[in-house]
């Protein structure tokens, strides 16, 4: 059986979804209160509020984080491409510096590279995230660098809180010539530079990715032990409660998106719809 629903009866939905989740993000603050209100003492209520700003803030940094490891797995995927047609260049490189071949046949592999760093220079050129250049091209023609993007990862305002990367990577310019032996041979040891400079700069996509990670896990970690603390203090469950607290404002948040979008997708409102009615 077809369901079929149209955008008005969609955003009535929408609403009446926000208005249920609003309902139960009071009754989740008002069991919060009511279950500590009696029974903490000035002192542990300071403590208990403290530990629940920080919990509210580790959570927008592991959300940071995670948007860093997005960000260097499409740059460490256009290298991976980029590293691909290096390769292929390599390879017909190495065959044109063989005596063998004739002059038709080195117009045809020079087609090829040309082809190839064609892809290369638009793969560098096209790859951002969020309108930011993840990969700038340092090399005699554009010496200029860009600068490196931050991610607040820890809830201090120091250094120690902030993992960067860096989207500048020198590499030569692309220009190959395999129309002789001893071009392809200089085109050879070209190649191999380059495919150096993208394997360093993988390596290092590889250590931000692990710095990132590792914030992610020590946020989650004082995370945790924050909120058993918290449950110590308190007679509610905190720890449960601020799950289901950050659950509620996240679903509150989806379905204002949806309905700002003037329901663009019948089915995505169904489908949270169905989630939150599970």
């Amino acid at each position: 059986m077809n369901i079929n629903i149209d955008a008005a009866s969609a955003m009535s939905i929408a609403q009446i979804a926000l208005s249920s989740t609003q309902s139960d993000f009071l009754k989740i603050v008002e069991s919060m209160a009511s279950g500590s209100s009696a029974t903490i003492n000035p002192s542990d209520l300071f403590v208990s509020t403290d530990i629940n700003v920080d919990t509210t803030s580790r959570y927008a940094a592991i959300e940071n984080a995670q948007q860093g490891v997005n960000l260097t797995q499409i740059a460490d995927g256009a290298l991976a491409e980029v590293n691909n047609s290096l390769s292929r260049i390599m390879e017909l490189s190495t065959k044109a510096a063989n005596d063998t071949y004739s002059d038709s046949q080195r117009s045809a592999m020079q087609a090829e590279i040309n082809q190839l760093t064609e892809q290369i220079s638009k793969s560098l050129a096209s790859t951002n995230y969020n309108g930011k250049e993840l990969l700038n091209v340092v090399s005699t023609q554009n010496p200029q660098e860009i600068d490196k993007i931050g991610f607040q990862v820890g809830t201090g305002s120091d250094s120690n809180s902030i993992v960067s990367y860096d989207p500048n990577i020198k590499l030569d310019d692309l220009n190959f010539d395999v129309s002789s032996a001893e071009s392809a041979k200089e085109s050879m040891a070209k190649v191999e530079g380059m495919m150096e400079s993208v394997s360093t700069k993988r390596s290092e996509i590889a250590a931000t990715q692990t710095s990132l990670v590792n914030s992610i896990e020590a946020n989650m970690t004082a995370i945790i032990n924050g909120q058993s603390s918290y449950s110590q203090i308190t007679d509610t469950n905190y720890a449960s409660s601020m799950v289901d607290l950050l659950s509620n404002q996240l679903t509150q948040q989806s379905l204002l998106a949806v309905m700002s979008q003037t329901v663009k997708s019948q089915s995505s409102i169904m489908n949270l719809i169905s989630g939150i009615s599970a």
